[in-house]
């Protein structure tokens, strides 16, 4: 599946969609991130989630298999376009 990066209001995580359910929501997998920034990992118990596609704020992820990890060529863009997004969308949710 497609990979994408998905807001949360502390956080995104990025995950594989695995089935689109409607125009408006897809399944996704998500992975683990991990201490070292830009390497994803699968997580021990599977995190899947039906996510609204006004959360997915980048369908870019660039991923590279290291191992039993991902390394995300474009991890410091991704992280810029989601605190853009959430400076955007999420900060009056918050107050």
């Amino acid at each position: 599946g497609k990979w994408v990066a998905v807001a949360y209001d502390k956080a995104f995580y990025i995950g594989q969609v695995t089935a689109i359910n409607s125009h408006e929501e897809m399944d996704v997998t998500f992975l683990a991130h991990t201490k070292d920034e830009g390497l994803i990992k699968w997580p021990r118990q599977k995190d899947c989630a039906t996510v609204h596609k006004k959360y997915v704020f980048s369908s870019t992820p660039k991923m590279q298999a290291v191992g039993k990890q991902f390394f995300v060529h474009n991890f410091p863009n991704i992280k810029y376009l989601y605190e853009k997004y959430q400076k955007t969308y999420m900060k009056e949710n918050n107050q």
